[in-house]
């Protein structure tokens, strides 16, 4: 998306009103079309006021509406001067930034002077992004494919995070699913030597192979056992969730330490 404010009137008092209240979408959001942003660039001049905050005020309501969970919005800045229609831009930027619309503000300065390099400074630091002041058309271009490339990189490094996650996400699924199906066939198995242990005893009854005693006693011995190993599964079963838990953990975090590796 490219968006243009002051563009209107002229750098006359006369027109300021005019020119502060000028910002619009000239290429709306959208895959990048050479031709079509090229028309774009030829619907305007670079003349007028420079109402910075409006523009990023604008530029919010823009993203907001094409924003969700998926989705990473950058927003560069091209100016030539700082604030010069009495809005403040820090404030905004700060705002934008704070919204989680926009990961960062950058700003790039075209030429400018002390004064107007600490607003611009600023504003870029409340956005959190960066500035870049450029003496030229030639290093205003190198300026903003530096920051594009910077912006691709980071997306493919988080696409790749967001993968691995997935992949490690599912392999912890896996090996849930894979615990516990082995606890209940375990847990299948001490159900069916109960009730074999209690089929003999019945038996042992019926032929009066045993007295009521002996058949209690038996019993009482086939429920120790049972118990026994339905509690030894049960702590086996926490005690190797609690690994895995703690194995998915670090590996979580290492990749997430990974990634700012890559970004240093």
């Amino acid at each position: 998306m490219l968006r243009v404010y002051g563009h209107k009137g002229s750098s006359r008092d006369a027109d300021q009103e005019l020119s502060c209240s000028s910002t619009e979408v000239v290429y709306p959001l959208n895959h990048y079309d050479s031709k079509k942003f090229d028309k774009a660039l030829s619907k305007f001049k670079p003349v007028g006021w420079t109402p910075l905050a409006a523009s990023i005020e604008a530029a919010e309501k823009d993203l907001l509406e094409n924003s969700n969970d998926d989705v990473e919005n950058t927003v560069y800045i091209i100016s030539d001067g700082e604030e010069t229609c009495g809005g403040d831009p820090v404030k905004a930027a700060r705002n934008l930034h704070d919204s989680g619309i926009a990961t960062a503000v950058n700003i790039i300065g075209f030429d400018v002077g002390n004064e107007a390099q600490q607003q611009l400074k600023a504003v870029a630091e409340a956005g959190g992004g960066e500035f870049t002041n450029v003496k030229s058309g030639e290093g205003l271009v190198d300026a903003a494919l530096k920051n594009i490339n910077e912006a691709v990189r980071e997306a493919g490094n988080n696409i790749w995070s967001a993968l691995e996650k997935t992949d490690i996400n599912w392999d912890k699924i896996d090996k849930n699913n894979e615990l516990n199906d082995i606890s209940s066939e375990f847990r299948d198995l001490v159900n069916r030597e109960s009730r074999l242990y209690n089929r003999a005893i019945q038996l042992l009854v019926q032929t009066e192979q045993i007295d009521e005693e002996t058949e209690n006693e038996l019993k009482q011995l086939i429920d120790d056992r049972s118990n026994k190993l339905s509690e030894f599964n049960d702590n086996k079963f926490e005690e190797l969730k609690s690994l895995m838990e703690e194995e998915y953990e670090k590996t979580i975090n290492r990749l997430d330490e990974l990634m700012e590796e890559s970004k240093q």
